[in-house]
């Protein structure tokens, strides 16, 4: 048709096409999909957070991580600071959840060792 185009997309150029409706407004066909995860290595698995604070190391590429807690609850931050037992952001035993990969997780238990394990994704 003489009214298809290319957009630019993150990776790579993608032909979208026009076609005419009945009243003569052309509509683009777009992909509606959601976004997928794609899993990027150097997940951290079965890490055991103690008094000591566990530091997660964030690979290239990725863009979120899937974030599970086992055990107990511990403590985390996103901002390179250091967490305590008493301060920065609660999750809590059972927590299964994403989060948008920060420059450095830290994590510390509450009150008795917990468990983390940690996928970490990109979205396409």
């Amino acid at each position: 048709m003489a009214d298809d185009f290319t957009i630019a997309t993150r990776d790579g150029d993608k032909d979208v096409r026009a076609r005419e409706i009945s009243s003569g407004l052309f509509a683009p066909k777009q992909d509606v999909a959601p976004w997928l995860p794609a899993v990027v290595s150097g997940g951290q698995y079965n890490q055991t957070v103690s008094s000591s604070v566990v530091t997660i190391t964030v690979p290239s590429g990725a863009t979120h991580c899937l974030l599970t807690v086992s055990n107990a609850a511990v403590n985390f931050t996103e901002d390179g600071t250091t967490p305590t037992t008493a301060s920065g952001l609660r999750l809590p035993e059972g927590f299964i959840g994403e989060l948008a990969i920060p420059q450095a997780l830290k994590f510390i238990r509450v009150t008795t060792d917990a468990v983390i394990n940690v996928t970490y994704r990109r979205y396409v």
